[in-house]
């Protein structure tokens, strides 16, 4: 049975059905790289797979978040304008991500943030010493969530 293009369309919008990359189809791969080594003559492309059932993907747009639905609005307006100024050129239009890409040439660089604080640092090494098994001051004590019991002077012990 051959499916028409838009009964395609259909089970994509649905989210029944993702575009996947093929992980022996992808160039960059290693996979791809060990095929081509074994002789396999091997064509970059994707495949069409069934969504995960907890997958967001399974919800179609009504599954995005606000933001991911203005992004996703944002991307196809680009993609819009960018098909009608080829047409209107006369020119064959270009794959969507050809468009994305040169509206966004450049992802925004995340900032490295350390996630170790000297209170983590101290937590480590109090834990270290706990393993070892020597004696821990009462701020390490604290650090661990240990009760610390205050003395009541000397020989509070004998006299209970």
């Amino acid at each position: 049975m051959k499916m028409d293009i838009r009964d395609l369309a259909g089970l994509f919008d649905s989210g029944l059905y993702v575009k996947a990359a093929n992980p022996w189809l992808n160039p960059e791969g290693k996979l791809y790289k060990y095929a081509q080594e074994s002789g396999f003559n091997l064509r970059p492309g994707y495949v069409i797979r069934k969504s995960a059932p907890w997958a967001k993907a399974r919800g179609g747009v009504e599954a995005l978040s606000e933001k991911q639905r203005s992004k996703l609005a944002e991307f196809m307006s680009v993609v819009y304008r960018g098909i009608s100024a080829d047409l209107e050129a006369g020119r064959k239009p270009k794959p969507a991500s050809v468009y994305i890409k040169a509206a966004y040439p450049v992802r925004k660089k995340r900032e490295y943030r350390s996630k170790v604080t000297p209170e983590s640092l101290a937590r480590l090494s109090a834990k270290i010493k706990q393993l070892r098994g020597e004696e821990l001051t009462e701020e390490e004590r604290r650090l661990l969530g240990i009760p610390v019991v205050a003395a009541r002077g000397r020989g509070a012990l004998e006299a209970a």
